[in-house]
């Protein structure tokens, strides 16, 4: 009948739905689902409450509800009503639609690409090649953004990609300024022909990739160090 939020857990859903059992009226029944993480947690499909209109299950029927009927083979690969999840398609004719799809995101991306550069060189009159290296950066600074709020405790989505975006905007136009004042507008002053610019955005391209590399490795290194 209805669906919406649940007090159960730190993120709980609770489902209003009518059965009939054979030879008795129909009557309004529910069931509520309790799970320990919020939207961006790593725990967030963890059930550890289940509550229906006969009461609250307890620490051991939840356990044996997770371990022999949610965890069983027969219910993880069952469908709803029986039908399969996709139509069936000829093997060609798959094959043939899945290219396709590829063909649109590869060509999604071409596009992205070719709009941007056409963008920087019409307002600026130069061809930068480390726009890229520079979005990269803002995605490593949406996904900081996301883990501190994810470390605040908070879980609204809409709230932390509109968190993450703008700080990837943020951290891109700072990269960009430093990037401007230190490289691009000593050569501008020097050279008005675009060739050593264009030579400089290569090379920071490049350092950039470097750079960024150099911090995961050392991440991964941190992440593998076991604490004493």
């Amino acid at each position: 009948m209805r669906s919406g939020r649940s007090a159960l857990g730190r993120n709980g859903v609770r489902i209003d739905y009518v059965a009939r059992v054979p030879g008795e009226a129909s009557s309004a029944r529910y069931v509520a689902c309790g799970f320990a993480g919020g939207t961006f947690s790593a725990d967030r499909l963890d059930l550890v409450a289940v509550e229906t209109d006969s009461g609250t299950l307890g620490e051991a029927r939840l356990y044996y509800f997770k371990r022999f009927w949610l965890g069983s083979s027969e219910v993880a690969g069952a469908r709803v009503g029986g039908e399969p999840a996709v139509p069936a398609l000829p093997q060609s004719v798959a094959y043939l639609l899945q290219q396709f799809i590829n063909a649109i995101a590869l060509s999604a991306v071409y596009a992205l690409l070719a709009t941007a550069y056409s963008l920087i060189y019409g307002i600026t009159g130069r061809i930068n090649l480390a726009f890229g290296e520079i979005a990269m950066l803002g995605a490593y600074g949406a996904i900081g953004a996301i883990g501190v709020f994810v470390t605040l405790g908070l879980d609204d989505p809409l709230a932390g990609v509109a968190v993450a975006l703008a700080f990837a905007a943020a951290f891109c136009g700072l990269w960009s300024a430093a990037i401007g004042a230190q490289v691009i507008a000593p050569l501008h002053a020097r050279h008005r022909l675009g060739q050593p610019i264009l030579v400089a955005t290569a090379g920071l391209a490049i350092a950039i990739q470097e750079f960024s590399a150099s911090v995961a490795r050392r991440a991964r290194a941190l992440g593998s160090t076991p604490v004493q």
